[in-house]
């Protein structure tokens, strides 16, 4: 009467009908006013709590209905003692139970099999509870079905994976011993083994560089036989030029000597420098010379040519002191001073002046031969400054001849500067790295 419920199960009783086990289900009868005016009430054999028990199939585990007093209500106590569970273990599941309405206790069943019972409360009844154990085997039998699903997955996965993988690297390792096969044959020799490889991964990356390798070995290889051929052409001219140079000086002082008896003066100081020149020209045999030796090399030079042409070539030479005895490669100058006097100032109508200086910055020596003569276009002088990078000889064969025995004698240690205009003239710049006679150039740079 005073409980809220939708209806109450009492605890099982005794039926005066026929002295079995009931228990007892109440519903109440309200009216419209939500009052309780009467009860509806229903006996139900207990034998049918086993029937329902029994019908719990959970993992194989077998299900029971107990009270917090250990009345056992769908299976006798003994048999669920002798059969499932000891006695102790019915208390613990009692006292956890009093706890809590729901949970779960791992125990060892009758079997001594690890197993896990489950716990409810059933609602609507005075502490009674519903009990279901099972063995964790038939727990955990999805769970290895599931594991032993994945490990087979697993291994199929991991097969295809080998399989894959060895496609894989059958795709990276061919190209690189193809490559290998080439690079073998380039060391036998064979210069043309270029490898067609097409894709866009690391290995397309080896291929173009070795292909460019073996193009630039080509050029290189192409270079030095020209370097060769071109060296063997500078020695046989300088064989066929070579002279007898004391039976040259005797003759060019009797020639002199002559023409003093003729009162040919100016034939005269023309032999004296030629002989002077020569004389420095030879130096010895030496490779380098003082930047003094080469300005008066230079003079000597200029004072021919200002007889020959006579005042169509001026000249002024500019010699800052602190260079004077730096040394600098011999008949450096000279053919700069050639080139401005055939190209530029031989080209006009009018004299012209040829301006040389030489002076120090940080470690170099710069020398500078300016000319206002003819000067050239802007192709022209784009089209020399390609040829000269690229070692190809032309008309400005004193240019040439220049920028190749700096490349040999200093590598990339020089430059070389050319600027231009038409009709208002032309200057050569050269940046030499600092000699001193202590220093064996070849080796020291």
């Amino acid at each position: 009467m005073k409980s809220d419920m939708e209806y109450i199960i009492s605890k099982p009783v005794v039926s005066k009908s026929d002295g079995t086990q009931v228990f007892i289900i109440c519903y109440p009868i309200v009216n419209d006013k939500n009052e309780k005016i009467g009860f509806i009430n229903g006996a139900v054999n207990l034998e049918k709590i086993s029937e329902i028990a029994e019908g719990i199939d959970v993992y194989e585990g077998f299900s029971w209905i107990m009270n917090k007093s250990l009345d056992i209500y769908s299976i006798d106590m003994n048999s669920l003692i002798e059969k499932y569970i000891s006695l102790e273990e019915l208390k613990r599941v009692a006292a956890i139970s009093s706890e809590s309405s729901s949970g779960t206790i791992h125990l060892k069943n009758n079997a001594l099999h690890d197993s896990t019972l489950f716990f409810s409360s059933v609602p609507y009844a005075e502490d009674w509870i519903l009990c279901t154990l099972i063995e964790n085997r038939y727990i955990h039998a999805q769970t290895n079905d599931l594991i032993e699903l994945v490990a087979v997955i697993g291994t199929v996965l991991l097969g295809i994976a080998v399989l894959y993988a060895i496609f894989v690297s059958g795709t990276i390792v061919k190209p690189i011993y193809m490559l290998k096969d080439r690079m073998i044959e380039v060391s036998g020799g064979n210069l043309n083994s270029f490898y067609d490889y097409e894709g866009n991964d690391e290995i397309s990356v080896l291929v173009k560089v070795f292909n460019q390798m073996l193009d630039n070995i080509k050029k290189l290889i192409d270079q030095v036989y020209q370097a060769q051929s071109q060296k063997r052409t500078a020695e046989l001219r300088v064989l066929q030029s070579q002279i007898n140079p004391h039976f040259l000086y005797n003759t060019l002082d009797t020639i002199q000597w002559k023409a003093l008896e003729h009162n040919a003066y100016d034939v005269a100081d023309m032999i004296n420098s030629l002989s002077v020149f020569f004389r420095l020209s030879l130096s010895g045999g030496k490779e380098f010379i003082t930047v003094a030796d080469e300005i008066e090399h230079v003079k000597n030079y200029l004072c021919i040519q200002k007889i020959r042409y006579m005042d169509k070539v001026n000249y002024e030479i500019n010699v800052e002191r602190a260079v004077s005895q730096y040394l600098v490669p011999k008949m450096i100058i000279q053919p700069l001073v050639e080139n401005s006097i055939y190209h530029g100032l031989k080209q006009k109508k009018n004299s012209g002046i040829i301006t040389i200086k030489l002076f120090s910055k940080d470690e170099f020596i710069i020398i500078e031969v300016t000319d206002d003569g003819l000067g050239m276009s802007d192709e022209k002088l784009k089209e020399l400054v390609n040829n000269l990078s690229q070692s190809i000889e032309t008309e400005h064969y004193g240019l040439y001849n220049i920028n190749e025995r700096l490349r040999l004698t200093f590598k990339d240690k020089y430059c070389i500067e050319i600027t231009s205009i038409f009709n208002e003239g032309t200057t050569v710049s050269l940046k030499l790295p600092k000699i001193t006679e202590d220093l064996q150039c070849l080796e020291q740079l």
